[in-house]
């Protein structure tokens, strides 16, 4: 039998171009999330999304989807702890994009959040954590703001 040839296909991009496309990309994933999913932020127009907020930082008001950031942890990642409280700058609030998130009370499994799912509300209020959450899928998307 005769052997097939094999051909390889090679894309070269300029780092920069490729860079601009992910922040692209993200950018585009991160408005849609947050039109479509955040429920402080479904159903606004993009436009708003592009607007300053109130938070400030680095002497100006930033802009509210760059108050948002998407990150992607492992199982086994404890996003915090039953009975923690975070400092502002450390405490975030979250929305699973995608994954399985185990909410645990001293060791007994309470609930298993999916995706849609928000948590990490009490830092809003400065308390402490009620459950301990752990991501128990083989990875996990959060959307995350900082209550900062």
């Amino acid at each position: 039998a005769a052997a097939e040839a094999e051909s390889v296909e090679t894309l070269v991009l300029p780092v920069a171009s490729l860079l601009e496309h992910l922040q692209e990309h993200s950018l585009r994933e991160r408005l849609e999330l947050l039109s479509l999913h955040f429920p402080a932020t479904k159903g606004r127009p993009e436009a708003e999304l592009h607007e300053p907020s109130r938070v400030m930082r680095n002497g100006s008001r930033e802009v509210l989807h760059r108050l948002f950031n998407i990150k992607k942890v492992p199982r086994h990642y404890m996003f915090y702890r039953q009975g923690e409280t975070l400092p502002d700058d450390a405490a975030q609030i979250m929305l699973l994009m995608s994954g399985h998130v185990q909410l645990k009370a001293r060791g007994t499994i309470v609930d298993t959040l999916v995706d849609g799912a928000s948590m990490g509300s009490e830092a809003l209020k400065g308390e402490p954590y009620h459950h301990s959450a752990i991501c128990v899928s083989p990875s996990a998307r959060v959307l995350t703001i900082s209550v900062a």
